[in-house]
């Protein structure tokens, strides 16, 4: 089975590594859901794994999109594999596997050393792409543990998974509506624990936008510099050629003169 895509299946290191770490989550996902007798985490993860289709099933289209052979993708190196196990469907997720595949083999040949000085080279993108995976981290363990600690409560306000992660992106998001919050002690403890990190993350992804603000300010002062700058140079030469061309015509006159004195 050749899952191996055109020359333009690579979409960066940052992309890939996002898609390679919500994927193997995905897959961990599948056999949490198959050995867990704990019905709250199964519907945790039953929510998350559409957000995760979502991603999935963008990422599916991406490369379809962008394969240089568009019937290549999808029937001979298996693109179909992707779209099916984009599908949030019990039974079928577990063909997301292929992904992991496909994206390992690419690495392989590019070299791990060649990737690991890239991504220390231009650490931004793959700190967007650690901060979106603990993002989601976060969003599946934080609403199973709140959900978990608020069922000791006499009369939680965070009752079901949709409470609980509707409280963990707000958290996350350090927005704080206050329509859902924890009323036991060990759900404030990981109340507050949600809450730091979702001040370091969302710390590290406004960092990340004013770098590439910054410097997107700082590329255009240079190419405004620079195009100044050789446009004097451009204006100096001009001058230069109008002198020696002047130069040369004085020349010519005096030698014909010369000529006709002789």
């Amino acid at each position: 089975m050749d899952i191996h895509p055109d020359s333009k299946a690579f979409k960066g290191n940052s992309y890939e590594l996002f898609l390679l770490a919500i994927t193997i989550l995905s897959i961990l996902n599948i056999f949490l859901f198959w050995f867990t007798t704990d019905e709250e985490m199964r519907e945790v993860i039953l929510i998350l794994e559409i957000i995760l289709s979502i991603f999935f099933i963008f990422d599916f289209l991406y490369r379809l999109i962008s394969a240089e052979n568009k019937y290549s993708y999808f029937v001979k190196q298996f693109g179909w594999l992707d779209l099916l196990g984009s599908l949030p469907l019990i039974g079928i997720r577990i063909l997301r596997i292929f992904r992991i595949i496909r994206i390992l083999r690419i690495m392989r040949e590019l070299g791990l050393r060649s990737i690991l000085r890239d991504i220390f080279e231009n650490r931004a993108g793959p700190a967007l792409a650690l901060v979106g995976f603990f993002v989601i981290l976060v969003l599946e363990f934080g609403s199973y543990l709140i959900i978990r600690a608020e069922s000791e409560a006499a009369n939680p306000n965070i009752i079901t998974p949709i409470d609980a992660l509707w409280w963990s992106l707000v958290t996350i998001a350090t927005v704080g509506y206050g329509d859902e919050y924890p009323v036991t002690i060990r759900g404030r403890i990981i109340g507050s624990i949600v809450i730091v990190t979702g001040v370091a993350l969302f710390s590290i992804l406004i960092g990340y936008l004013s770098n590439r603000f910054v410097s997107t300010k700082e590329e255009q002062e240079f190419f405004e510099l620079s195009h100044h700058f050789l446009n004097k140079i451009d204006k100096q030469l001009e001058q230069q050629t109008k002198s020696i061309e002047a130069i040369e015509s004085r020349l010519t006159m005096i030698e014909r003169e010369l000529n006709q004195e002789e």
